[in-house]
């Protein structure tokens, strides 16, 4: 029987989506949300003018799988980082203590759990298949020298459950069946193994077609051929995984997979290119995940391959599919897709970004915005994607490559390897070569004419993605890491072999307000020159963590200011616990009114000391709620009100979910209360 929380989700599939929306100040996918909107709407500290003010910088590296990899100038000796690093908060450990998360995989394949505020190993995991050794370098020179755990893994905050595939090689890998990959399902507490016997499961899948042969028989999902770089994505009790190539070594495919999150069992499976021996049309996006709407449908840009829609060949395609089956319900595929995938200029090295409804029209009201290696940008209605035209795109709107003072608009200088990202009516992107750039949409446009570009620094391949933090509304500010290349592979303005920077601009005017520098960064005598390319950085709780070579660096407030204990001054009302049977919530209404003699400055926070390991507090109010980083112990639920005057009193209803281990009907809402005033971390 499954536990009262399983029984929960099975009912109600909406809410594991709800939830990750919920707890904005989490980062629990690639780019943050299925939206692929890259922005954490939660972050009070990480302010412009804290950055102008010169106040953060590089704090502390947290080291992972030292001694493996080359020990050359551009990769330090550990393993590569490509999944982005993930962050949970609040999270409950076997001692009875909450800490702050944060999830680091590699390709090793290593899966970490850290304490984010100081970089302790909570634990880890590199036994995942006893006796079998790492997947070795392929022959190509994009994962090296050893390929593990590439893409994202994924959070369902609703279950403590932390997702991901693992890459392995057994015998020498002699054959095909010697390679393996598996979607682990890892205890966030522990790190282990959970939901067997379905987890861990190994990824199979067949199709019909012919790939190329001239009989019919069962295409089958190559484990040794099939590149896991996109990040995962959690959707109404589902995982979605999707696949590509190592460079384009065939016969491969571009699938995607969907998973059971209870069971592993594969629900659904799309093979993109089934008539195909080749060029399999992957799905890659510089390691964005799948978007998925909040209907279900999940949209994913497709690579070099055939396009031929009635055999169900969708090479260079934007795809819409059915969330359950997989199945294509709709396609956009550029006039010129020959030409792109007979020149290696494939569509798919770009995320899909779906914007919100209010940027949108009443004749386009849903849309979406991505790109791809040529440096053409998209506006797509997704209700109508486009279809194919063999004289112009049928997209809402196209933004064109720049031609520069010498004419060249080559797809090696404009391109987008990289996932767009979108905050407060603007989108934001950085192609290949060119500067950071924000456009305004409204009103089913972008408005080109009002495009801000930050021209002091053209970046070099891969170009960026951005990623946005803010509070709410106000304080955006747009982060991007500048990654470093070989000089041979760095194209525009980009000739210091040696620079990897961590960039901050504000959000409305693209200043920048902060840059790690000219030169790498030198921790105990160690120089890092080398950020994970397609790797954006994770920012919350006032930090922003960046993937190295065998670490990762952690940015953030040099000597925050921190809140007063003003508890022994307020007198703390908390009201009955209400339960939502229907969704698990809870609910109470906590009143403060202040006793002593002067105003508690604000933000007045109530801290939530030993709160019951079976419920989170969720972030749903708005008012700046969190969890602790630097004021008692970390990993402390927080809700902030304003200031308070004497014998002024104030009002909330906090809202608790539940949380392993126990259920929604079973889970107690308890903690001790404690007053913080004033200052700025918490």
């Amino acid at each position: 029987m499954l536990p009262l929380l399983g029984v929960l989700l099975a009912a109600f599939p909406a809410l594991t989506n709800r939830l990750a929306s919920a707890q904005t100040a989490d980062v629990l996918k690639s780019h943050n949300d299925c939206a692929n909107t890259g922005q954490n709407l939660q972050e009070k500290l990480l302010t412009p003018a804290l950055l102008r003010a010169g106040r953060f910088g590089l704090l502390f590296r947290i080291p992972v799988d030292a001694g493996v990899g080359p020990n050359i100038p551009h990769n330090l000796s550990g393993a590569q980082i490509y999944a982005q690093p993930l962050y949970l908060a609040g999270t409950p450990l076997p001692d009875g203590r909450r800490r702050n998360v944060l999830f680091v995989a590699t390709e090793h394949d290593s899966v970490y759990a850290f304490d984010a505020d100081s970089g302790e190993t909570l634990w880890k995991r590199t036994d995942f298949v006893d006796g079998q050794t790492r997947q070795p370098f392929f022959g190509n020179s994009d994962l090296q020298p050893e390929i593990g755990v590439t893409g994202t893994p994924v959070i369902d905050p609703a279950t403590g459950t932390l997702y991901v595939v693992v890459l392995t090689m057994e015998n020498g890998g002699l054959t095909p069946s010697d390679y393996h990959q598996r979607l682990y399902a890892l205890d966030c507490a522990t790190g282990a193994n959970k939901f067997a016997p379905g987890f861990p499961v190994e990824i199979t899948a067949t199709s019909t077609g012919t790939e190329g042969r001239p009989d019919t028989g069962p295409i089958t999902f190559r484990p040794d051929l099939e590149n896991q770089r996109c990040g995962l994505v959690l959707n109404a009790g589902k995982v979605y995984i999707a696949w590509a190539s190592h460079q384009d070594k065939g016969p491969y495919h571009g699938w995607v997979i969907a998973c059971d999150a209870r069971t592993g069992a594969v629900r659904a499976a799309l093979n993109d290119s089934p008539s195909v021996a080749q060029f399999g049309a992957g799905i890659w996006q510089s390691g964005g995940s799948p978007s998925i709407d909040t209907a279900g449908n999940v949209y994913v840009s497709t690579g070099n391959g055939v396009f031929d829609a009635p055999t169900g060949n969708w090479g260079e395609c934007f795809l819409k599919l059915n969330g359950e089956t997989l199945n294509v319900k709709d396609y956009f595929c550029p006039f010129n897709h020959v030409g792109l995938d007979r020149g290696d200029a494939d569509l798919g090295t770009s995320g899909m970004l779906l914007l919100p409804d209010d940027v949108g029209s009443a004749k386009h009201r849903h849309l979406m915005f991505s790109g791809g290696k040529v440096g053409m940008l998209s506006l797509v209605d997704r209700d109508a994607l486009g279809g194919f035209d063999a004289a112009a795109n049928k997209v809402v709107q196209e933004i064109e490559v720049p031609a520069d003072g010498d004419g060249n608009t080559s797809k090696q200088w404009y391109g987008l390897y990289s996932v767009p990202a979108y905050f407060h009516g603007a989108v934001y992107y950085l192609r290949t070569g060119e500067y950071l750039k924000r456009v305004p949409i409204a009103n089913g446009r972008l408005e080109e004419s009002q495009t801000v570009s930050n021209t002091s620094l053209r970046f070099g391949f891969p170009g960026a993605t951005p990623s946005v933090s803010a509070d709410g509304a106000d304080n955006g500010v747009v982060w991007v890491t500048e990654s470093y290349y070989p000089t041979g592979l760095n194209m525009r303005d980009h000739a210091d072999p040696g620079r990897m920077r961590l960039h901050a601009y504000d959000a409305a005017t693209l200043e920048e307000l902060y840059s790690s520098g000219d030169t790498a960064p030198t921790i105990d005598g160690v120089v890092y020159r080398n950020f994970m390319k397609f790797n954006p950085p994770t920012i919350t709780n006032g930090r922003v963590y960046v993937a190295t070579a065998g670490s990762i660096l952690v940015y953030g407030v040099k000597s925050p200011a921190l809140g007063i204990d003003v508890t022994a001054d307020v007198k703390i009302k908390r009201g009955k616990i209400k339960v939502d049977k229907a969704t698990g919530r809870m609910t109470q209404t906590v009143t403060l009114t202040n006793v002593g003699a002067a105003t508690l400055p604000s933000p007045v926070s109530l801290a939530l000391d030993s709160l019951s390991a079976g419920v989170r507090l969720t972030l749903e109010s708005g008012s700046g709620n969190g969890a602790t980083s630097a004021s008692g112990q970390a990993g402390v639920f927080y809700h902030n009100f304003p200031a308070l005057a004497p014998k002024q009193s104030v009002s909330a209803v906090l809202t608790f979910l539940p949380f392993p281990p126990r259920g929604p009907k079973t889970a107690t809402v308890d903690y001790t209360p404690r007053v913080l005033a004033g200052g700025e971390a918490r």
